[in-house]
């Protein structure tokens, strides 16, 4: 867990519940460089949402330039927080 990253996460300017809890979700789990890696149904639960709505907010955060969706092959993905 990254303190730095999740005020970062608190500071941003996201007026939809549902888009900061997924956020502060990845936050929660970054480490001190922003990086998360942790799988959807592990964060879709913690945050209570499905797997579909959970990356529709992981895609919308992209897309707002908050962050960045590596794939890895054969794995999970990875998310690099763009403090």
């Amino acid at each position: 867990m990254s303190a730095k990253y999740t005020f970062w996460a608190w500071d941003q300017s996201i007026n939809k519940a549902p888009l900061k809890l997924t956020l502060l979700q990845l936050a929660d789990n970054a480490n001190d460089d922003g990086v998360s890696w942790y799988s959807v149904p592990k964060m879709d639960v913690r945050c209570g949402m499905s797997d579909r709505a959970l990356q529709g907010h992981i895609k919308t955060l992209s897309d707002m330039g908050l962050l960045v969706v590596r794939e890895r092959p054969g794995t999970s993905r990875i998310y690099q927080l763009q403090y």
